[in-house]
């Protein structure tokens, strides 16, 4: 079994967004890619421009991310490509899979994390532990269905942010309770 490489983009290890834009650049035949935040700052961008260069170059390109505003720049340039994108609600794993290496780190593709944020990662070629990255991958695609649909009742941001007078709005029956603070409630509100 071949020892895993550890990345970093601090202390020790070879730096983690180098090696991330090493396996998309370096691969050939898949590149999967699992990452809950992505955004179009120029660090970022660099990782789009690598994905949607592997989709030109005939590679076969997924991405899975969450269901967020804050991506909608980048999962319209990679569906305008024609790059399969998974829309999961409640992802939180980071991992690519270029050809038979996989990327296990803790960085999401945002400005903050990529320049600030300290991250780690691993370099995976022992082909078990691809492939248990690979079948982490097909579980979420094979239930798509279950993934992009929460059982989440979104409360209206008017029912939880106080007006000037103090009050909120009696659209919800948890106003009270959760006045001047988000609440998750037993069905799982947000605010919006």
């Amino acid at each position: 079994m071949a020892e895993p490489r550890r990345l970093s983009n601090y202390g020790e290890g070879a730096d983690l967004l180098v090696a991330l834009n090493a396996a998309v650049a370096s691969a050939r035949t898949r590149l999967w890619v699992k990452v809950p935040w992505w955004d179009v700052s120029p660090l970022a961008r660099k990782l789009l421009d690598g994905v949607l260069a592997a989709q030109r170059r005939g590679v076969e390109v997924r991405v899975l991310c969450r269901p967020e505003a804050s991506n909608d720049a980048v999962v319209r340039s990679l569906r305008h490509a024609g790059v399969s994108v998974t829309a999961v609600r409640y992802i939180h794993e980071k991992e690519i899979i270029a050809d038979e290496v996989a990327i296990t780190h803790s960085m999401n593709f945002t400005s903050a994390e990529i320049s600030r944020n300290q991250n780690s990662g691993f370099v995976h070629t022992d082909p078990a532990m691809v492939e248990a990255v690979e079948l982490g991958f097909l579980s979420l695609l094979e239930n798509a269905s279950a993934v992009t649909e929460g059982d989440e009742s979104w409360t209206p941001a008017s029912a939880l942010i106080p007006d000037a007078h103090g009050s909120t709005s009696t659209g919800s029956t948890d106003s009270t309770r959760c006045n001047r603070r988000p609440c998750l409630s037993s069905s799982r509100r947000r605010v919006t």
